[in-house]
């Protein structure tokens, strides 16, 4: 089964998993603000980044992948403090489109 095909069992396997969360806080630190996450994923990583207080874009290739992210931003956002977060805690994400190599 592939996970990168499908973003919520993405998601759910990687739920709980927190073993690059230092290593991923420790870079940002030491690259500043703002930070560029090439094939973001769901956003998993997104909500480290910014809570240290950095300006967030993430870049996937996978419109599902996207998708998920707005949902997962969403509740982040309301986990915050049980109401929905001021805007300077939600991250950019966006899709990249593919050129035809022809």
């Amino acid at each position: 089964m592939d996970i990168y095909s499908k973003p919520e069992l993405y998601d759910a396997i990687h739920r709980h998993y927190s073993r690059d969360s230092e290593l991923i806080t420790s870079i940002a630190k030491r690259a500043g603000n703002p930070v560029l996450e090439l094939a973001a994923g769901t956003g998993r990583l997104a909500q480290l980044i910014v809570d240290l207080g950095y300006n967030y874009t993430g870049l996937d290739l996978s419109k599902g992948f996207i998708d998920e992210t707005q949902v997962n931003q969403l509740i982040w956002r309301l986990e915050k403090d049980g109401q929905l977060a001021p805007e300077e805690y939600c991250y950019n994400m966006r899709m990249i489109y593919p050129h035809s190599m022809d």
